[in-house]
């Protein structure tokens, strides 16, 4: 027996064995055991023959990895960190044989996750219809997954829920290299959409499936597709009726992945700009109820506001309407709950085209003094646009002089993305550079700061230096110290 793999057999013994020795009385002697063969493999498996990871791997495989006492039904053992032990030391030839040894089909009624990880890791992934099979069986095993919420094990929710992030990261990582894969497995999720998911009451696989086919599907493809399936319109006003609020929240992430895609792609919401304007609509109505909205608030406010702000961009009249029609008022003396959230989001265009002068009064002294904290969102999202800029430099912008440093520097990190918001800050409103020539500790604070630097020595760089050289110099010597050393260090940040 070789002895290298003292531990790990000593461990496979007690798994066969009919009862424990008498020195073996606790699980943690068990992972004590455990851990020494877990170095022992790590260290000694590599470049070993096929027969002998053959052999280590159908003894793990026979300790069910589903169930938490699986060692004479007193003690644990992680039959999944051994499988994957094995399989990490494995050349790709031993795999082949492992998969036509073991079999290569997943029963998703009886598959335990060490089953899963065998046939993953095993996909003969240079046979591109080998792939595409396996990569099928996945999507079945992944859609046919189902959580039993009527026990309290929380070792099976685990493995549930540890099957799930397998499946999911594996397809996820198509979408950076193979998105060919991807696409020639759209027909079949629609198949699935239509066969497993279309009832099914958890909504988590259907946005994720939906996340796929949305980042390989192009106008090249779209007629090919049934996109109205793929990128479905939720009852999201039922969901918050119902308190459903973790199926409310994927929908709404999925939704935001959508538009933050289809911005780029504008030619795809045309395609299904019915579908959207249902769900912006309900995205409007719940808004507008401002106690239905606070039920979900704290877990979905932002991606809401991000949803609106692309569909802003998107389509500006349809926005206008539902705002007008659900009686969500922007003006500057409406006391809607989120008035301020919808001018720190929506697209500066948007906001010129229909909400110009309610925005300048809102921006009025008298207004602005009392509230200046709150306006520091609507600073950043409007400093995009230069005609709003105006409505910043004078008179509030002075008014900030008050502010704390780190509320200087929200600003400032802005601000110093634009030449000209840069124009005016050199030319009259130099105090706001101050925060960038003292000691910070602080890490928020550091990384505004930072921020704020490459943006005005390397983004706008060069019309920093044409609009104040004296400050330019002064901005390396002091962040870099000497000049040689400075310029050293901005071609350094420039890489």
């Amino acid at each position: 027996m070789d002895a290298s793999f003292t531990c790990t057999n000593k461990l496979l013994e007690l798994c066969n064995a009919g009862s424990f020795p008498d020195e073996i009385s606790s699980q943690s002697q068990i992972n004590e055991l455990q851990n020494k063969a877990f170095h022992e493999l790590n260290s000694n498996l590599r470049n070993r023959e096929y027969g002998l990871l053959l052999n280590y791997l159908k003894q793990f495989l026979t300790i069910n990895s589903d169930t938490n006492w699986n060692l004479h039904n007193q003690f644990h053992v992680d039959s999944f960190e051994f499988i994957k032990i094995v399989l990490n030391n494995s050349i790709n030839e031993h795999k082949t044989k492992f998969r036509q040894q073991l079999g290569g089909n997943l029963k998703p009624e009886s598959s335990k996750i060490t089953d899963l990880f065998l046939f993953m890791e095993t996909i003969d992934k240079d046979s591109r219809e080998n792939m595409l099979e396996d990569n099928k069986q996945l999507l079945s095993y992944y859609c046919s997954l189902t959580e039993d919420y009527d026990h309290d094990d929380e070792y099976l929710k685990n493995v549930y829920l540890k099957k799930v992030s397998l499946l999911e990261d594996y397809f996820t990582a198509f979408k950076s290299e193979g998105k060919d894969v991807l696409l020639e497995m759209i027909p079949f999720i629609e198949s699935e959409f239509e066969s497993n998911l279309d009832n099914n009451d958890f909504i988590g696989k259907k946005c994720f499936l939906s996340g796929l086919a949305l980042s390989v599907i192009t106008k090249d493809f779209y007629e090919q597709f049934d996109l109205k399936l793929l990128f479905a319109s939720y009852n999201l006003i039922e969901y918050v009726e119902n308190y459903s609020i973790i199926e409310f929240n994927l929908a709404i992430q999925f939704y935001k992945q959508f538009f933050n895609t289809v911005v780029k792609r504008k030619s795809l919401y045309k395609y299904l700009k019915l579908v959207m304007m249902d769900v912006v609509s309900q995205i409007v109505k719940i808004l507008s109820n401002s106690s239905e909205f606070s039920i979900i608030e704290s877990y979905s406010k932002s991606y809401i506001f991000q949803i609106l702000s692309k569909v802003s961009i998107l389509d500006g009249k349809l926005l206008n309407s539902l705002l007008t029609s659900d009686d969500i008022s922007l003006k500057n003396d409406s006391e809607y709950k989120y008035l301020i959230e919808f001018y720190s989001f929506l697209e500066p265009s948007f906001i010129i085209a229909f909400y110009k002068q309610e925005l300048k009064k809102i921006f009025s002294i008298q207004r602005f003094a009392i509230n200046i904290y709150n306006n520091i969102p609507v600073m950043r999202n409007i400093c995009a646009n230069e005609e709003l800029w105006q409505f910043i430099i004078e008179p509030v912008l002075p008014l900030c002089k008050s502010l704390p440093i780190l509320e200087q520097l929200v600003l400032l990190e802005k601000f110093s993305q634009y030449e000209h918001c840069l124009s005016t800050l050199l030319k009259q409103e130099t105090w706001i550079f101050q925060s960038l020539f003292i000691d910070i500790l602080d890490i928020e604070m550091l990384t505004l700061k930072e921020n704020a630097l490459s943006s005005l020595l390397i983004k706008n760089g060069e019309f920093v230096r044409e609009t104040d050289p004296v400050f330019h110099k002064k901005l390396k010597a002091t962040i870099f110290g000497n000049d040689r050393e400075a310029k050293v260090s901005v071609a350094t940040m420039a890489k």
